[in-house]
């Protein structure tokens, strides 16, 4: 099984391309985001490293991570996001290796796995082939407040998106770079990058 890894900033349209791959090819699918909900909210290890590092202000009253609360102060500055990383990473990391393993055992052919820090976390040494997707920040911008409406303002929303690296650091060691300022050329691309995994 082939592991690729997707990558770029929040609102870049690393989903799309995922669904995209996914329904093309013969291939299952990591959403790194819905690793990192499980931990916030299930381990008890990392929750007490997060509340130890950020305060208890970041817990929910049963104890699991206020996820809001915590990127209130995590995605305010970049040294805030990399202990958030450091912390978080090697709970992620070792939970995605066990549903590597169950897809390897399954048979599938390849497998995408969407995540925004493959880079940072040292996973994307894992990838067979990793690809970059990026967009313009106002296009960003635009994407999170529609996806995130009801959690985020847009002065956090510019804030998070500040505390992620240049499109350069996604890019430059990429094996494939898609842009997705405008969408359906996007899913061009994206059709395009399939045919070549077939």
């Amino acid at each position: 099984m082939k592991i690729i890894g997707i990558t770029g900033p929040t609102g870049s349209g690393k989903s799309l391309l995922t669904r995209i791959l996914t329904k093309k090819l013969p291939a299952a699918a990591i959403d790194c985001d819905k690793f990192t909900h499980s931990v916030l909210s299930e381990n008890k290890e990392c929750i007490n490293e997060l509340s130890a590092e950020f305060g208890n202000g970041i817990l929910n009253d049963n104890g699991s991570i206020d996820r809001k609360k915590l990127a209130n102060i995590t995605f305010s500055s970049h040294e805030n996001t990399h202990k958030l990383n450091e912390i978080t990473h090697k709970y992620i990391i070792s939970d995605m290796n066990r549903a590597i393993t169950d897809y390897e055992n399954a048979g599938f052919k390849y497998l995408f796995i969407d995540g925004i820090t493959l880079i940072e976390s040292g996973f994307v040494n894992r990838c067979d082939k990793f690809i970059a997707v990026i967009a313009d920040k106002s296009t960003r911008l635009q994407r999170i407040l529609k996806r995130d409406a009801v959690t985020i303002t847009p002065i956090a929303a510019k804030e998070r998106i500040s505390a992620q690296p240049e499109d350069e650091f996604y890019t430059k060691n990429a094996d494939f770079v898609l842009t997705s300022d405008n969408e359906p050329d996007f899913i061009k691309q994206a059709n395009e990058l399939s045919e070549r995994f077939k």
